[in-house]
């Protein structure tokens, strides 16, 4: 895990992805409609994840789960979340970090459903 007190680098990212139920993007879940989230921190990295905005896009109540993946579980802090049609989700009180092998991951329960995900964050970079 980086020391966030040597970043020599910060950015400033966005990150969206429309997940469409019955398509399979999860390298770590069993539920098939699932999507990966800031997973590609190097050992110098740390991801800040500020902001994840889920809206739901189809034309009835969407069905979402969200999960922080720690390289070796995953643990669910927002499970089968109904969000009505043509409504969003604001899914974070306040920042989570991100390192090395670990990942955030935005499932779909809904048959036939499409939403559309935002994650804004920022890339810190370490020296040591």
């Amino acid at each position: 895990m980086p020391n966030i007190t040597t970043v020599s680098d910060l950015q400033g990212k966005t990150e969206a992805a429309s997940i469409a139920y019955g398509t399979t993007t999860s390298s770590q879940g069993s539920v098939a409609d699932e999507q990966d989230f800031l997973y590609n921190a190097t050992t110098s990295q740390t991801f800040k994840l500020n902001t994840l905005m889920v809206a739901n896009t189809h034309s009835a109540d969407a069905v979402v789960n969200l999960s922080f993946f720690d390289g070796t579980n995953a643990y669910t802090f927002a499970n089968s979340i109904v969000i009505p049609t043509g409504a969003s989700l604001d899914a974070l009180s306040g920042p989570i970090y991100v390192n090395n092998g670990e990942r955030i991951i935005v499932g779909l329960e809904t048959s036939g459903a499409t939403i559309h995900v935002v994650a804004s964050y920022e890339n810190l970079t370490t020296t040591s």
